[in-house]
C-alpha cells in the first residue's frame, strides 16, 4: 500500500519543530519524518565570508533531486540514507541516517512546496502561519540556544534575517500558501496545530491498518 504523504511548510520559526517534535513523540515511530534541512547543498572548503553571503533560503540551497529520489524509493518501500546537514560548518557530515519506510510519511522544510515534482508527490499539503515578529523571536532564540549564535554577534544574525530571511520568505514561501489544503495559525504556539494534524495521521493510520486486515 503506498504511503499517505503529508508536506508541511511556513517559514522560519513558524513552527515547525514544534509541531514535528510533538507528532514524533505522540505517534512513536509509526510515522517517518523527513527534513528538507537535511538536504542543504554542502558548502564544505568555502570560506566564512562566503558562508555568510551564501543564500540558504531559496530552493537552490537544497539537493531537492535527491530529496525527490529517497521520496520515491520509500513510496516503492525501499530504505534509503538520508544526508546531515551541521549548521556550524555549513556542511554534510560523513554520518548518514537510515529512513524506512512508514504508513505515514511527513516532508517538513521552508522550500518544500516550491518544487513541483515534489510538491506533487505530497497527499495532503499544511502551511503553518505566523506573524513576522513572533518568526524574528523565535529565530533569534533557536539560533542562539541551538544553532551557536552569541550575544556577541546577534546584530549580524539580525541583519542577516532583514536582509535575506525576510524577503526570500516573500519571494518564495508565504506564495506558497495557495497550495495548501490547510492553514494553520501558530502565533500562540503550535499545540493546536499538532493536534489537528495528529487527527489527520490517526485516521490515516486506522485506514492503512484497515486496508490490511482486509487483504
Amino acid at each position: 500500500m503506498r504511503p499517505y504523504i503529508i508536506g508541511i511548510t511556513g517559514g522560519t520559526a513558524s513552527g515547525k519543530t514544534f509541531v514535528i517534535e510533538a507528532l514524533k513523540d505522540r505517534f512513536n515511530g509509526k510515522i517517518l519524518v523527513i527534513s528538507q534541512d537535511q538536504y542543504y547543498k554542502s558548502e564544505r572548503g568555502l570560506f566564512m565570508n562566503r558562508w555568510e553571503r551564501a543564500n540558504f533560503d531559496s530552493p537552490e540551497a537544497f539537493d531537492n533531486h535527491l530529496l525527490v529520489e529517497h521520496l520515491q524509493k520509500l513510496i516503492e518501500g525501499e530504505t534509503v540514507l538520508a544526508p546531515v546537514y551541521d549548521y556550524k560548518t555549513h556542511h554534510r557530515l560523513k554520518t548518514k541516517i537510515p529512513l524506512e519506510p512508514r504508513p505515514v510519511i511527513i516532508v517538513e522544510g521552508i522550500m518544500i512546496f516550491n518544487i513541483p515534482q515534489l510538491r506533487e508527490m505530497f497527499d495532503y499539503k499544511i502551511y503553518l502561519q505566523a506573524d513576522p515578529d513572533i518568526r524574528l523571536a523565535r529565530r533569534l532564540l533557536r539560533d542562539i540556544e541551538e544553532r551557536g549564535v552569541s550575544i556577541s554577534n546577534l546584530r549580524g544574525t539580525i541583519e542577516w534575517y532583514m536582509n535575506n530571511v525576510k524577503p526570500m520568505h516573500e519571494k518564495y514561501i508565504r506564495p506558497m500558501k495557495k497550495y495548501a489544503d490547510l492553514i494553520l495559525n501558530t502565533n500562540h504556539g503550535g499545540l493546536g496545530a499538532a493536534e489537528k494534524v495528529a487527527q489527520i495521521i490517526e485516521d490515516k493510520l486506522k485506514s492503512a491498518k484497515g486496508a490490511v486486515g482486509r487483504a
